[in-house]
């Protein structure tokens, strides 16, 4: 399995739109919703743009992930990036998942961190559920932190989050 990451930019905005909105559904089954206003072109381009000044100061660094066939199966976000820290964040598409794209994401990811965005600190949270994603994470060279109960209702359920950490 072999997968490039793109730093976001104007010239693929697209292919993620259309990533995005493939897997809406998908990911709003696990994850609050963006929202409607997220998926109207004309709102989605300002928010693009958004993003491209914030990672020109820095302040983030969102990747697109593309397969050997160029299709944008997932994203790895840096995000809140402040004093050589960074908060990890990713999402593999339907139909993508267990194939072993986001631990190899993850990994490029952090090489990233550490070589082209001068980052010392990773972290990273996943819900108490989402095993295959503890999975990456500890693949990866995270160590679990602690739990924090309650962090987020979805769907009418209360969701506990599990936080890890990863020195560059």
């Amino acid at each position: 399995m072999n997968i490039t990451l793109e730093l976001l930019s104007l010239d693929n905005s697209l292919d993620i739109y259309r990533f995005e909105v493939e897997n809406r559904a998908y990911f709003e089954s696990e994850l609050p919703s963006r929202g409607d206003d997220y998926y109207i072109p004309q709102n989605y381009n300002q928010i693009i743009q958004g993003i491209i000044d914030e990672q020109s100061r820095g302040e983030c660094y969102m990747y697109a992930i593309r397969n050997e066939a160029g299709k944008v199966v997932g994203r790895v976000n840096l995000t809140s990036v402040q004093k050589g820290e960074a908060e990890l964040g990713y999402r593999i598409g339907k139909g993508h998942s267990g194939k072993g794209i986001a631990g190899k994401a993850v990994q490029m990811a952090l090489y990233f961190a550490k070589s082209n965005h001068n980052l010392q600190k990773i972290i990273a949270g996943t819900s108490t559920e989402n095993v295959p994603s503890q999975k990456v994470l500890e693949k990866n060279g995270f160590v679990f932190i602690d739990k924090v109960e309650k962090y987020m209702e979805l769907n009418g359920k209360w969701i506990d989050n599990l936080n890890y950490s990863k020195i560059l």
